[in-house]
């Protein structure tokens, strides 16, 4: 960084630091308003720090000598405060030093776990992290082609109730967003469908989406999902077209399905007598 550069070349000049009182209209007159940034001052005669011709400043704290005497400086980061402010926070000295060892062991970690020279580590972070996106390409395109699979597998499982086709399953080793996806396809393919998916780990997650005609049937995915949360132990809500919720009791899996059974009959059956 050109500032941080710029600051260490003055410190290794070690330039003088004058020190020296001057009338405040003295002192205006001959360097100005910069004087004063780090506040005015009210007093008359006002004290003035100056480091060659690089800086002065009305200041009334204690000063080095001389710039040598501060050491390394060393820019630890910056935040935008405002437009056109730029607040930066800097170490001198010793923790300027330890800061800098602290980087380089970080970057010899670095350099050992990825088991390429230091200079290098740039190139090789950049070729993780292009095999990553790639293979979270792959991974989106697997998962997308095994929720088709799964959704024409569940096809086959269906009960009828009335006009409406209800679809009911635990799928193990899942996540929230494979259901959704799973479901989705399903009601896209079949709009009389109500899909009831959940899975399992810790806790157990509900997915329930319904279908344009089913919807029409009476179907309401959020009171569904919403009275089987309650069956495991916790909550749920959503839409007439699409419910997500889950609860603690895992064990509870096959009654809350069973649930759902009971309450897709009850809506189909006051829309369809």
């Amino acid at each position: 960084m050109k500032i941080e550069r710029l600051a260490n070349s003055i410190v290794m000049q070690n330039l003088p630091v004058e020190v020296s009182w001057m009338p405040r209209e003295v002192a205006e007159k001959t360097y100005g308003y910069r004087l004063y940034q780090g506040g005015v001052i009210p007093d008359r005669q006002i004290r003035i720090v100056r480091i060659g011709n690089w800086d002065v400043e009305a200041c009334g704290g204690t000063h080095l000598k001389s710039t040598g005497e501060l050491g390394l400086i060393k820019i630890l980061y910056t935040e935008r405060i405002q437009d056109g402010v730029e607040r930066i926070t800097f170490a001198s000295g010793s923790p300027a030093i330890q800061f800098i060892q602290e980087l380089n062991t970080h970057l010899s970690k670095s350099s050992e776990i990825l088991n390429v020279p230091k200079a290098k580590i740039i190139e090789a972070t950049k070729d993780i992290i292009a095999k990553l996106k790639n293979a979270n390409r792959e991974i989106v395109q697997l998962k997308e082609k095994l929720a088709e699979y799964q959704a024409e597998v569940l096809l086959k499982k269906t009960q009828m109730i009335k006009n409406v086709i209800l679809i009911t399953h635990e799928i193990e080793d899942s996540d929230v967003d494979f259901l959704i996806r799973t479901a989705s396809l399903l009601t896209k393919k079949e709009p009389k469908a109500v899909v009831v998916l959940c899975t399992s780990d810790e806790t157990l997650r509900i997915v329930v989406m319904a279908g344009d005609k089913a919807v029409k049937s009476g179907v309401n995915a959020g009171q569904i999902v919403s009275e089987m949360a309650k069956v495991v132990g916790g909550g749920g809500s959503g839409g007439i077209t699409f419910g997500q919720g889950g609860g603690i009791k895992v064990g509870k899996a096959s009654e809350a399905l069973s649930l759902a059974t009971e309450i897709v009959i009850n809506q189909v059956t006051k829309v369809n007598p």
